[in-house]
């Protein structure tokens, strides 16, 4: 886990990802990057997203 205070990675590299974003991004099947989380897990939290018919506010 990293900060922008904490990386000396530059703007350009870096991912921001809300967890509202996330879970929009579950939500409709879509598996955030690999930078955010492992793919595997990702394909997890999709099918629970899936069967859970998880109502993602806005």
């Amino acid at each position: 886990m990293a900060t922008s205070k904490t990386s000396p990675s530059t703007v350009e590299e870096r991912i921001h990802l809300s967890g509202t974003k996330v879970r929009e991004m579950l939500h409709r099947g879509q598996v955030p990057p690999a930078e955010f989380t492992r793919p595997e897990i990702a394909e997890i939290l999709v099918a629970a997203m899936r069967s859970a018919k998880v109502t993602v506010a806005k």
